[in-house]
């Protein structure tokens, strides 16, 4: 279909349609463990495209979500309360990680972040680095391919 094609209103064939190819979900607990790299896989083909969530607990107010693409290009949002008991102090922002899990509200020690290492014939490497007295969490990854 050609840009005139379009102006002109005339219909869209399957061969101009862009089909998503395979998505995975997948899960995993993140110990308070040292730094370093880890593989995830169990997902069933090479991921192009990874959309990942971190938090502590349902009921707390630490977590991220994050995007990284095949160039291995990433980005995450967090959210994390700033005093005890997640009263109305919070502090929102953005980073070049694809997680950032906070285990306190002291998020200069208390944390763990990652960044994409590699794309993987059946999923993905994360290198992680843990702050002093780091973090755990859950982990969830929306796999795309």
């Amino acid at each position: 279909m050609t840009v005139a094609d379009m102006v002109t209103g005339a219909q869209a064939l399957a061969s101009d349609v862009k089909i998503l190819g395979k998505s995975k979900i997948i899960t995993a607990a993140r110990a308070n463990d040292a730094s370093g790299d880890v593989a995830y896989s169990g997902v069933g083909f090479k991921p192009r495209t990874i959309i990942a969530l971190a938090y502590k607990s349902i009921s707390t107010e630490y977590g991220s979500i994050g995007f990284a693409d095949e160039n291995l290009a990433e980005q995450d949002l967090y959210i994390r309360s700033t005093a005890p008991g997640g009263d109305s102090s919070y502090v929102f922002g953005g980073e070049a990680f694809l997680i950032s899990l906070f285990g306190t509200i002291n998020s200069s020690t208390a944390f763990q972040k990652a960044v994409l290492l590699s794309l993987d014939a059946d999923g993905f490497t994360l290198t992680l680095t843990k702050g002093a007295t780091g973090s755990s969490g859950n982990l969830a990854f929306l796999c795309l391919g």
